[in-house]
């Protein structure tokens, strides 16, 4: 039977018991995230020719702007703006002449001619209309 049953093995106990919990495989997920940043920085000092207790190593990420940052982009935008505003202006242009007016497209009748037939391959004859 399925160990994700309900039956009882054959000592008597339910398959349940030897599901591992989720404390214990996020424990297992933890020492493996460990063990492959271990060996990540081991691999990176080994590329660079560093000592293994190299303290200056560490990574710190710095993401945001600080009240520098911020003060020289406020002052961009706003120096910006104002060249915007000062640019010279252009003078105003008059509207192109009207286009000469084109005749409308003649409408062109057609006629069509419908033909039903019945189950017996018979024409049904139908009144035209406007033909009285």
């Amino acid at each position: 039977m399925s160990i994700f049953g309900n039956s009882a093995t054959s000592n008597g106990a339910s398959s349940r018991e030897f599901l591992p919990n989720k404390e214990h495989l996020y424990g297992e997920f933890l020492n493996s995230m460990r063990w492959r940043q271990k060996t990540a920085r081991r691999a990176t000092n080994k590329a660079l020719d560093l000592p293994e207790d190299d303290v200056n190593t560490n990574v710190s990420n710095r993401t945001g702007l600080d009240w520098k940052g911020l003060a020289i982009l406020g002052a961009t935008v706003l120096g910006a703006f104002g060249l915007y505003q000062f640019r010279p202006q252009a003078e105003p242009q008059a509207p192109p002449p009207p286009l000469a007016q084109q005749a409308p497209a003649p409408v062109v009748d057609e006629e069509w001619e419908l033909r039903l037939f019945d189950s017996e391959g018979n024409v049904i004859h139908l009144p035209q209309r406007g033909a009285e």
